[in-house]
């Protein structure tokens, strides 16, 4: 290893072509320029390679309490912790990250600021991984660089457990601490820091590190608790009453309005943020093992995305509240349809939890709501299951064997069970060209002939921090059992297939009554909604080639007689009666009736255009039927 003049461990980092390290502060990213780039604006990046760190090296730069950086793509933080490994020739070095083990880069390329990217990119060190480690003299480290590398070796002679990591964050000066625990979070293996998660649920300190530490982490701002003692003082959340009760968190009582405010564009992250299984800070991970510990008071509540869909909203609520779900936590974005307005009367009078979601180009609606209701809000946890579902999705079981979703849910668990896989049977649009009143269920009774493989899975929240459409995410730590509608264990469909597929499928015992299709005029309507898992985009949208295709075949094929939806919720009727008794909801119903009305209009005008336009025969086929269906 170099010799670093009169400051062992500490050095500047070069390319191997020449360039250095810096820190370009406005883009918050650590970079590489020539020497002579290297500014109040960008100042130059050290690292610190202490004897007992088992490896490890430290990155940072001078004042680097002022503001996190990260090489591109990777989560900002004061220091980046990076593991060395000495290359030939013997003067370099490469550095790749702890845990996953892929190597910083540096690209050649110069923009015309005249500096480059770095980031953590390839599995194998070559000529674009290797650094030179320049000494620099005693008179060039500054009293916050001396601070710096004394945390670095007070934190590398520590014992590692999670004990002695606790004991560190939870003494010193507010700013030491936080800066610790940026370090440890990136430094401490997966497993260790799991523990100190742990730790940090029952040490109030540690919760107010990890708060002050990440203040723009959406888990530290908004699912900690703060560290306040219950009576006299009042807890500073909801999660700090659950913690020190120990008692379920219970719902809001009838009549409470469960409107809840906008959800920004800020937080279009959550849509990919723990997705992989993964998480993405230790407040994250934390926040997760606190909403483990909280005790569900309530059965099992629907959790949903939608945008649009106000013509259907009563129907499919009262289906599902009268089999016996208990709640339906709705997201949804971008309406036009007069559905805004149902949906706050019918949060308003309690009969959901609704969230409305602002969406940024590109982003994820669907896979921002999942993020949010199973990382981030406390509304699934009250519940000891959880179904994601869409709105042309009806939850369905054998009315002969059971009286409700809630007794099937019951005999489910005699066993060991986490999610239950649900498998779809798909109801085809029953020879309809457009739409006409009545509930889904019952203007679409003739369904495709077998069981589809694909699943929609009911779940236990306490037990997964994100979902995607067909199943629910956990981390590789915990293990989870997930069984098959019949009761048995969930395997894919064939070797490679998703999980999201099932090897034997099966509709006796219950399933998802899938209305994919309805009528011409809807299929139509459902692409120009956008959908809920692809990115964004406002405006009308075209029916895909494939799809279109789909509709026309399932138009013709043939198809099975099947009721037993309709024999699910035989209360269904009377339960939309009841909601049509609150004013607002009525008003609100006919607002919805009312736009809907003139936006059919609009569309057999649309219909007409493209049948017109259509350039092979399936085309104008489909949309001749859409114009026709929006006629009668």
């Amino acid at each position: 290893m170099p010799r670093a003049g009169v400051v062992p461990g500490l050095f500047r980092v070069q390319t191997s072509v020449g360039t250095v390290l810096g820190v370009h502060k406005a883009r918050r990213e650590l970079v590489h320029c020539h020497a002579h780039g290297i500014a109040p604006g960008m100042p130059a990046a050290f690292i610190y390679l202490p004897d007992r760190a088992y490896g490890l090296g430290f990155m940072s730069f001078d004042n680097p309490d002022d503001l996190c950086f990260a090489p591109r793509g990777a989560a900002p933080n004061p220091t980046l912790v990076v593991r060395y490994v000495r290359q030939v020739p013997p003067a370099q070095y490469a550095f790749c990250h702890p845990h996953t083990g892929r190597f910083l880069t540096f690209s050649p390329a110069l923009d015309a600021e005249q500096v480059g990217t770095v980031a953590y990119h390839t599995e194998a060190a070559g000529p674009w991984e290797c650094f030179n480690l320049l000494g620099i003299d005693e008179g060039e480290v500054t009293p916050s660089l001396a601070s710096f590398t004394a945390l670095v070796d007070t934190l590398s002679t520590l014992e590692p457990t999670p004990a002695a990591w606790s004991d560190l964050l939870c003494q010193g000066p507010a700013h030491r601490r936080t800066h610790a625990a940026r370090l440890l979070s990136q430094a401490v293996t997966p497993t260790s820091s799991a523990l100190l998660s742990q730790a940090a649920l029952i040490r109030p300190a540690m919760l107010d590190v990890l708060q002050r530490g990440w203040p723009d982490d959406p888990w530290a701002a908004h699912a900690l608790p703060a560290s306040r003692a219950l009576p006299p003082a009042p807890p500073a959340s909801l999660w700090s009453r659950i913690v020190a009760r120990g008692q379920p968190a219970p719902m809001q009582p009838r009549g409470r309005a469960l409107q809840n405010k906008p959800i920004g564009p800020e937080l279009d992250m959550l849509a990919s943020a723990g997705a992989d299984g993964g998480f993405v800070s230790l407040p994250h991970q934390a926040a997760i093992l606190l909403r483990r510990a909280v005790p569900p008071g309530q059965g099992c509540c629907i959790l949903a995305t939608a945008r649009n869909e106000g013509i259907y909203l009563l129907d499919w609520i009262a289906h599902h509240r009268s089999i016996g779900i208990d709640h339906i936590i709705l997201y949804t974005n971008g309406n036009d349809d007069g559905s805004d307005a149902l949906l706050s009367a019918l949060a308003t009078a309690g009969e959901i939890t609704w969230w409305p979601s602002v969406v940024g180009p590109g982003g994820s609606p669907q896979g921002k709501a999942y993020g949010h209701a199973l990382g981030l809000a406390r509304d699934v946890l009250d519940h000891r299951w959880c179904a994601v579902i869409d709105l042309d999705e009806y939850i369905a079981f054998d009315a002969g064997r059971f009286g409700s979703f809630k007794e099937y849910l019951d005999w489910q668990e005699v066993r060991a069970v986490d999610a239950i896989a649900l498998n779809w049977l798909m109801f085809s649009s029953s020879g309809r060209a457009g739409w006409s009143r009545g509930p889904v269920a019952e203007r679409f009774q003739q369904r495709l002939p077998g069981v589809n493989s694909h699943v929609k899975t009911v779940f236990r929240p306490g037990r997964f921090h994100h979902s995607g459409p067909h199943l629910p995410v956990a981390d590789a730590a915990h293990a989870v059992v997930v069984r098959t509608s019949e009761g048995g264990l969930h395997r894919p469909g064939w070797d490679g297939a998703a999980a999201t597929m099932s090897e034997a499928p099966c509709a006796d015992t219950a399933w998802i009554s899938h209305y994919f299709f309805r009528s011409a005029e809807e299929y139509l309507a459902k692409f120009s909604r956008s959908r809920g898992d692809d990115p964004y985009q406002a405006g009308p949208v075209e029916v895909p080639a494939g799809f279109m295709a789909s509709f026309l075949e399932q138009a013709t094929g043939d198809t099975v007689l099947d009721g037993r939806t309709l024999r699910c919720a035989p209360g269904a009727a009377a339960f939309k009666a009841g909601l049509l008794a609150i004013p607002t909801v009525a008003n609100a119903a006919r607002l919805v009736d009312r736009r809907f009305t003139e936006t059919r209009a609009a569309s057999r005008l649309h219909a007409g255009r493209l049948a017109d336009a259509a350039t092979d025969g399936a085309q104008g086929q489909f949309y001749a039927m859409v114009r026709d269906g929006l006629g009668a």
